[in-house]
């Protein structure tokens, strides 16, 4: 038998299940990742056992998992999975003695690796998975606002350190 919290637990999980699985789905782009993340949102839900003092259940769980997969793509982009972006992302020049002198896509990385959490967040969101502004800032529960300023200011680091590496 099972008691109130089980059986309050199974009915959330089977009401909101599909739900959260698209929302993982939508930001991952792979089904067994999606279901990994979504499989956490659960348990941690079910480890808490203050599931039940939620009062916006659909509200909660949305946000956990856009937390819970931002989380997964940072644990698993590590800085060789990272080349293979930015490769794409990174200016490409004609003049051989130039691009000879140093690798861009080092570079590139090394950038990167210098901003913020949130300015990593935005600049994948935006610029790798091509999200809008308002996807990204949902995702990250920030405004709109506050996602424009963090994008100014990536631009403004990546193309400050281009730009003082072209001028050596």
């Amino acid at each position: 038998m099972h008691s109130h919290n089980e059986k309050l637990f199974i009915w959330i999980y089977e009401r909101f299940y599909d739900r959260i699985f698209l929302v993982a789905y939508n930001i991952l782009q792979n089904k067994d990742d999606a279901k990994d993340v979504v499989q956490n949102v659960f348990t941690r839900l079910w480890n808490n056992k203050r599931y039940k003092e939620i009062t916006r259940v659909e509200s909660y769980l949305k946000k956990a998992c856009k937390r819970a997969c931002l989380d997964f793509i940072e644990k698993h982009n590590n800085r060789t999975s990272w080349n293979g972006e930015f490769g794409k992302l990174a200016p490409e020049y004609e003049d051989e003695a130039f691009s000879s002198s140093f690798d861009m896509r080092d570079h590139f990385v090394a950038a990167y690796e210098q901003l913020t959490r949130q300015q990593r967040e935005v600049l994948e969101l935006l610029f790798l998975r091509n999200c809008s502004y308002q996807e990204a800032a949902d995702i990250m529960g920030i405004t709109k606002n506050t996602l424009k300023a963090y994008r100014r200011s990536v631009i403004n680091i990546l193309r400050n350190k281009f730009t003082s590496l072209i001028k050596k």
